[in-house]
């Protein structure tokens, strides 16, 4: 019954754009791109849909004042200077948990759209990136769940803390450093952390999923 009523939700959603506006629509994506018991092909559907409509949401007019909603599944982080926004979900694709995500930067001027980066997860091993610096359309995708303000001398970057599923049998957390090219666009990776005389740009963490 269940797998019925996903399946007649996301026809509807593709045959009425009108529909695909509602709170509902949105939600019962959200429900459907992170739940295992929906076939695969329906979840990543579900996923594209959610992630064009809130790519285009984010980048109308108006939208960084009056940000789009409902999104009961994606992290939404902004700085004290709300000079952006930092969105990032989870999704079950076919080879496990990735992660999505968008930066959105507050209009320069009113009457402005904002300017919006996709971070795109290239499904990297979270074990192996210490050292290792990433653009937003190379990300090793986490859902973060806080932002930090820092400054190196007179530059501004973010300390971000982050989350990741892992494969079934460990799962990750991360303390990622993030900061923005001259145009606005994010990289992830300043290496300006100190552990044990080394400077790194993240710190990793892996446990058993078992763990709490």
């Amino acid at each position: 019954m269940r797998k019925a009523w996903v399946l007649f939700g996301l026809l509807a959603l593709s045959l009425n754009p009108g529909f695909a506006q509602q709170s509902d629509s949105i939600q019962l994506w959200q429900e459907t791109f992170i739940d295992g018991r929906v076939p695969g092909p329906q979840r990543m559907q579900a996923f594209h849909a959610f992630k064009t409509w809130l790519g285009h949401a984010l980048k109308q007019e108006g939208s960084f004042t009056h940000p789009p909603k409902p999104l009961p599944k994606v992290s939404v982080l902004t700085p004290t200077d709300e000079s952006f926004r930092l969105y990032t979900w989870l999704y079950l694709s076919e080879d496990g948990f990735k992660a999505a995500g968008f930066v959105q930067h507050a209009p320069k001027s009113e009457g402005l759209a904002p300017r919006v980066f996709a971070l795109e997860d290239q499904g990297l091993d979270h074990r192996s990136f210490s050292y290792r610096s990433f653009n937003d359309d190379k990300w090793p995708g986490m859902i973060y769940y806080e932002l930090l303000e820092a400054k190196d001398g007179k530059e501004p970057y973010y300390v971000l803390l982050g989350f990741h599923p892992g494969d079934g049998i460990v799962k990750h957390k991360s303390i990622e450093t993030m900061y923005f090219h001259s145009n606005r666009s994010p990289k992830f990776g300043k290496t300006i952390i100190e552990l044990e005389e080394k400077l790194k740009g993240r710190l990793l963490f892996h446990y058993s999923v078992q763990a709490t």
